[in-house]
């Protein structure tokens, strides 16, 4: 019987803690978000842009829409008049450093297919190989080039 009580306690005390985590990531995810979308409104995009890229047009009405926009222009001419921020420049830094980003991701991903593929291909014969390498050419082509798919395989038999 004590077991069961400190069976259901253990089970009480993980949930308990997976509940809480679960609520502090959804507070933290929303909590990003809403400074990603204000930094963006107050740094980034113009009127224009923000009612597109936040779908403001299509929620409000008429009237509203055109006030939103009217106070999203207001607030843009102030925010360049002021010049604390050239907007334009740093659309460009952040655009270059997204590439930047993507790009290095692009080849760490590479960089694991590779070691998936010869992980794949060890203890498989040159002809299993070649058949293998046929036979997913759909997969891998998006990917690596036939040269590459030979070092990778050649690699394996080694």
């Amino acid at each position: 019987m004590t077991e069961i009580i400190l069976t259901l306690i253990v089970v009480f005390v993980i949930l308990s803690i997976m509940v809480f985590l679960l609520k502090l990531s959804i507070k933290l995810a929303l909590g990003i978000a809403v400074a990603v979308i204000l930094f963006n409104v107050a740094f980034i995009w113009g009127p224009q842009e923000t009612m597109e890229k936040l779908h403001l047009s299509e929620i409000l009405n008429d009237e509203a829409s055109h006030k939103v926009e009217g106070a999203l222009a207001s607030f843009t001419s102030k925010r360049d008049s002021t010049g604390v921020i050239d907007s334009e420049s740093l659309r460009r830094v952040m655009e270059t450093s997204k590439e930047k980003a993507v790009e290095k991701s692009g080849d760490l991903w590479k960089k694991q297919l590779k070691k998936d593929w010869s992980t794949y291909f060890e203890g498989l014969t040159k002809e299993e190989i070649d058949i293998a390498i046929e036979d997913t050419r759909d997969i891998w082509s998006n990917v690596f080039t036939q040269k590459e798919m030979e070092e990778i395989a050649n690699g394996a038999i080694q």
